[in-house]
């Protein structure tokens, strides 16, 4: 190569990176379209790497706490929260007991703040939602849950026993909208005051989520 022009060596340096980089990419192409459709029988691993979700299509649901002074008493208040599986939309209602009728006030809240609702409902094993348990996998819903799967039209699934991790986002909003909405101010003198702060924070989040 000694004597050869300075751009004949650019030219030739170049068509070796070139094809260097061309190797490179096939072989990651090959090995990603392998991981890719092996992974797709690896659930629930896959759905770390690929979000399948479309949007209205799941939608997952917990109870939550959160520790308020409401007129100079400190409790905790249950906290219904809603994410979306798609997009990951929160929302989130304040309310005095975790009772079945709030549990149905809440998704008739949920509901109309995004003008319908989702095709399939995700629960773990909570009281308002599992009647009783009937095997090691099946469990009845309650009445309260197939009121709502019916007049809304939607179907729901359960968590597995001790994988409450399978609500993977909503297991996450509940921490986050609590720390969120109350961190500058957990002191109240009604218990409508902090409800209302929720619902504030809430309507950000979702003008927010609209943009």
């Amino acid at each position: 190569m000694v004597g050869w022009p300075h751009w004949h060596v650019i030219i030739w340096g170049r068509l070796v990176v070139n094809w260097i980089l061309e190797k490179v990419f096939s072989l990651l192409h090959r090995v990603f379209f392998i991981f890719f459709k092996v992974g797709k029988n690896l659930s629930p691993f896959w759905g770390i790497f690929i979000d399948n979700n479309t949007p209205g299509d799941i939608c997952e649901f917990d109870w939550g706490e959160v520790k308020l002074c409401i007129a100079g008493v400190e409790r905790k208040y249950p906290m219904a929260v809603f994410t979306t599986a798609y997009g990951n939309y929160r929302y989130a209602r304040l309310f005095a007991k975790q009772k079945s009728e709030f549990f149905q006030e809440a998704h008739a809240y949920f509901f109309k703040s995004i003008h319908g609702n989702h095709m399939t409902m995700v629960y773990d094993n909570m009281k308002v939602a599992v009647k009783s348990f009937v095997g090691h996998n099946e469990r009845q819903p309650t009445d309260a849950l197939l009121q709502l799967s019916i007049y809304y039209g939607f179907k729901f699934r359960f968590c597995n026993a001790y994988r409450g991790n399978e609500k993977g986002h909503v297991e996450r909003s509940v921490e986050y909208i609590r720390r969120k909405a109350f961190a500058v101010k957990d002191t109240f003198i009604v218990l409508k005051m902090p409800i209302v702060t929720l619902r504030m924070y809430v309507t950000g989040l979702m003008i927010s989520h609209n943009r």
